[in-house]
């Protein structure tokens, strides 16, 4: 009989849970686990981010992510969907920032012949 299909409790996890009860444990809650916290994306790390971006905008990802001490990918999603930046050649800002940067300098070019708008 097929009742819980492929969400069935494979036989290695349930060996491993009689062993655990038949050594003393009372309890089904998982324990307290050491290491990094599996949410790393928290407000402290958020604005040591930005810290780092306003004090100098050429750093990798890689390097934003040492400095943090968060692993890259975490770092990444702060910067692109928390701070909603994304890569301009070798800096970091906001995301349509580079096309009014070009529009401004076109227009600063033009002024002196009053083409300007």
């Amino acid at each position: 009989m097929n009742v819980y299909g492929e969400n069935a409790t494979k036989k290695a996890a349930v060996y491993r849970g009689v062993t655990r009860f038949s050594e003393g444990r009372e309890s089904v809650v998982d324990e307290e686990r050491v290491g990094r916290p599996a949410i790393s994306s928290t407000e402290e790390n958020f604005t040591k981010v930005r810290q780092i971006l306003c004090e100098t905008r050429r750093l990798t990802v890689r390097r934003i992510a040492e400095e943090v001490s968060i692993d890259r990918e975490t770092a990444r999603k702060i910067l692109t969907e928390d701070l909603h930046m994304r890569k301009l050649c070798a800096k970091r800002g906001p995301k349509g920032s580079q096309r009014r940067t070009k529009a401004k300098k076109s227009q600063n070019f033009l002024r002196p012949f009053g083409q300007a708008r």
